[in-house]
């Protein structure tokens, strides 16, 4: 019986919203006992009711909507238990058909349903007057105010059996009736309610929308007639699932929230951090109860912030002492659980280029070879086999100490050095043999792309990338070189050394113990082809000064040599520059294309010239134009390419101030800024050529002066001989025509439609074949324009001149213009 009355109770309070059941709703309605398919037809109703709003008729129980103000329990810093009752108070809905308890009391207002049938057949719905009664047609009035339903039941069942022979009695509810009862104090909204005679303590909270963060849950009293019948205790409820102290509520009946006790706060490694009213004396123990108990990660000793008349106290206690069970939380207080350490006490361990980073049990006399076996089971592809380091703890400060091993040597040879035996807390570091820039090049070599075609494979390489360059020496070496550098004082100089030059790895490393030359040079991933002398730099202490010396050993030539110099001690802030040799210079590459007997890339020597390499490329073919040679250098694009960015920033500026200037004049003329954007964004998106303007003809005459010595990635273009002159720019009709001897530029233009409206016609030029330009020359009397040969361009530009203009925009038309005429001479 007292299961089928928390089944009701919970199903009343579920079907009390015309929303979606909220989680809130359907774990107070499990606490309730309330079955699973109860809660579905109850979540099945309120849906129906908030699509299809009933009749007007009497409400019986409110309607709750969530308040987003209810604060949570969720979060630390946050008053408990309040979301629970969070709701907006709305318009009542009726409901009917509710099943009714046994011990449920029939009062005035309440309905009864006596179906009778066998030798009578009929249904008689009779509410209860308010003297009590009941009128049951031809029985009279019968009184049943007062009793329970049960007892009402069976009554009427005995007696209409008694009057009426041969007649079966049904009694069940109708309609239940209406009471007021009033929900005062830090009520979210308080006031008087009508509620169903079913409503209980935490029904009336949830139809007054719940409980101000102001209001206590510990203390909710339930006065009737002046005095106290009940008090609840909500956490009683959220957290034990106790629901004895929620009571039926009566008519008249007042519901008070008294304002909040003392309450404490609680976070840290606790299961359910939030602040926690109190009620009476509360222990340490009890508070890390109410917080839900410790994390396993947290620690035995909890810290208590405590404000006094004297300023802040603060008090560390073990929990598992007596003192945490008699020491008592007042008002206030901030309690925190702690995390324990995260480091590991009892194990070693590994980072970097291995496959499975991270700790490992330690054993005594545990050495290298015991954590990597072999490459192919614990290592990645790209590992240095020739350095790893160990990093150490020496004393109870945690200063630490570098040991340096060969790990190929450690897996091959358990007896040697190498195979060092490590100790608790060790760091075991293992570097990539390849840097991110060595792999980012061999993908761009493989055709890989950035956009979303990429293959699975070029995906892979990608993933390697990233993994060299989180095991490269920089990054695997950062914190290590931060502490030594730390925790270097009087006592110690700082134990990092740096290597630069020729080595693969260049950069600063820890000083290891018992550290050489040859240490350090393996360090760096050893010497590359190009080295040939070695110079140290060394700061020697004299007295209270510091002199720089600095001493070369020529790269040595046999054993004997080697060892000495190889074997030579290092000193703190030691640095090795490895100097390659004065003749060594990377490959040279020059590319020849066009009209060249065998164009193809060549390898020339430090000093070839430009006629040398033409001479060995067979020269030119006879439909050759060296007159029109275009010749790149990798050095002057990238110059360039910086003038045009700096070109177009100061264009951007110009724009920027004619604009403001503009703006702040009304007398001035307005002018459109989207001409000037438009050629920002077309110079920004241009790429430089790094054009040097040759005489070729001179270059194959074999004139010295003309002559061009070759740099790496040079690039020389030979075109097509081309009988044609072109006109470009502001012109009616850009175009090209067949080059005649005897006729000048003005008549070219003529050819091209002459000049448009806005064209700068005393600023037009010629961008020769070889990649000059000429201009007219002379004065206001007299001008001379310079004559046009085939293979010319003739450039008209923009008059963008004016009372506002900007100084920048002639150069940067001029330059377009240009780059525009070579890429259209050498591209496809």
């Amino acid at each position: 019986m007292q299961k089928k009355r928390l089944a009701i109770l919970a199903v009343t309070l579920s079907m009390a919203s015309a929303h979606a059941l909220t989680p809130e709703q359907i774990a107070l309605a499990r606490q309730y006992g309330a079955s699973e398919a109860q809660i579905q037809a109850a979540s099945a109703s309120a849906a129906q009711s908030a699509t299809s709003p009933s009749e007007a008729a009497p409400a019986l129980a409110p309607t709750i909507q969530p308040r987003t103000t209810a604060a949570t329990a969720s979060k630390a810093g946050e008053p408990f238990g309040y979301s629970l009752f969070a709701g907006m108070p709305t318009s009542n809905t009726p409901l009917s058909d509710l099943p009714v308890p046994d011990d449920y009391l029939i009062g005035p207002g309440d309905e009864l349903k006596i179906q009778l049938y066998g030798k009578e057949n009929a249904l008689h719905t009779l509410r209860v007057g308010r003297q009590g009664n009941i009128d049951f047609p031809g029985l009279g009035p019968i009184y049943v105010a007062g009793n329970s339903y049960q007892q009402v039941a069976v009554d009427l069942i005995s007696r209409i059996k008694s009057q009426m022979l041969g007649v079966d009695v049904f009694v069940s509810m109708g309609a239940l009736r209406m009471m007021q009862i009033t929900v005062t104090g830090e009520a979210f909204k308080p006031g008087a309610y009508n509620v169903n005679a079913l409503t209980t303590i935490t029904q009336a909270l949830q139809a007054a929308g719940g409980l101000n963060t102001g209001g206590s849950l510990r203390k909710i009293q339930v006065k009737r007639n002046g005095r106290v019948v009940q008090e609840m205790d909500l956490y009683q409820l959220l957290l034990r699932g106790d629901n004895k102290a929620d009571i039926r509520l009566r008519a008249g009946d007042v519901v008070f929230i008294p304002a909040k006790g003392p309450s404490v706060s609680i976070d840290g490694l606790v299961r359910r951090p939030a602040i926690y009213e109190l009620r009476g004396r509360t222990s340490l123990n009890e508070m890390i109860a109410l917080g839900g108990g410790l994390k396993p990660e947290a620690q035995n000793e909890v810290r208590i912030t405590r404000q006094s008349e004297t300023g802040p106290q603060l008090f560390n206690i073990n929990t598992g002492s007596r003192q945490a069970a008699s020491f008592t939380i007042r008002d206030g207080d901030a309690v925190s659980a702690l995390r324990v350490s995260d480091t590991f006490n009892n194990a070693v361990v590994l980072k970097g280029a291995v496959l499975h980073a991270g700790p490992a049990s330690f054993k005594p006399g545990m050495r290298i070879n015991q954590l990597i076996s072999s490459p192919e089971k614990d290592l990645l592809t790209s590992i240095d086999l020739e350095y790893g380091v160990v990093v150490r703890e020496v004393d109870a400060s945690r200063r630490i100490q570098v040991l340096q091993f060969k790990p190929g040597e450690a897996m091959r040879n358990p007896g040697s050095r190498h195979n060092l035996t490590l100790q608790k807390r060790d760091q075991i570091i293992l570097f990539a043999s390849d840097t991110h820039d060595n792999f980012a090049k061999n993908l761009a070599g493989s055709g890989a792309s950035q956009d979303s075609s990429i293959t699975l494979g070029q995906l892979a390489q990608k993933t390697q990338i990233e993994a060299a360059l989180d095991n490269s020496r920089e990054s695997l070496l950062a914190d290590v070189i931060s502490q030594l550098k730390l925790q270097a004082g009087p006592e110690q100089a700082v134990q990092i050394v740096e290597i630069r030059g020729e080595v693969r790895f260049p950069g600063i490393y820890p000083l290891p113990r018992n550290g050489v030359f040859s240490d350090l040079i393996t360090a760096a991933g050893g010497r590359t082809e190009a080295a040939d002398r070695i110079e140290l730099s060394r700061y020697l202490a004299n007295g209270r000064e510091l002199k720089l010396t600095h001493n070369s050993f020529d790269i040595p030539l046999n054993d004997t040599e080697a060892e000495r110099l190889l074997t030579q001690p290092l000193q703190s802030k030691d640095r090795l520059n490895v100097l390659a040799q004065p003749e060594w210079r990377e490959e040279i590459t020059v590319k020849l294309e066009g009209e060249v007997r065998y164009p193809g890339s060549y390898v020339v020597k430090r000093g070839e010239m430009l006629s040398q390499l033409i001479r060995r490329a067979g020269g030119l073919t006879s439909f050759s134009n060296p007159q029109g040679a275009i010749f790149t250098r990798e050095s002057l694009r990238e110059q360039e390419q910086e003038n045009l960015r700096r070109l177009n920033e100061e264009l951007r500026a110009e724009m920027s101030y004619a604009q403001l200037r503009s703006q702040g004049n009304p007398l001035a003329q307005k002018t459109d800024p989207s001409s000037g954007i438009k050629l920002a964004e077309q110079l920004e998106n241009t790429k430089a050529l790094g054009r040097l303007v040759i005489n070729g003809p001179a270059v194959l005459a074999g004139d010295k002066s003309f002559d061009i010595l070759l740099e790496n990635q040079d690039r020389l273009f030979i075109p097509q001989q081309r009988n044609s002159v072109s006109i470009i720019g502001e012109v009616q009709f850009p175009s090209n025509h067949t080059y005649q001897r005897d006729l000048d530029m003005q008549d070219y233009l003529e050819r091209a439609g002459g000049a448009k409206k806005r064209a700068d016609t005393s600023r037009v030029y010629i961008v020769k074949a070889d990649g000059s330009v000429r201009m007219p020359s002379g004065n206001w009397i007299y001008t001379s324009t310079p004559r046009v040969e085939a293979g010319d361009t003739i450039v008209v530009p923009a008059d963008i001149e004016s009372r506002d203009s900007l100084a920048t925009w002639t150069a940067v038309t001029q330059i377009m213009y240009q780059l525009g005429v070579a890429w259209a001479a050498i591209k496809p």
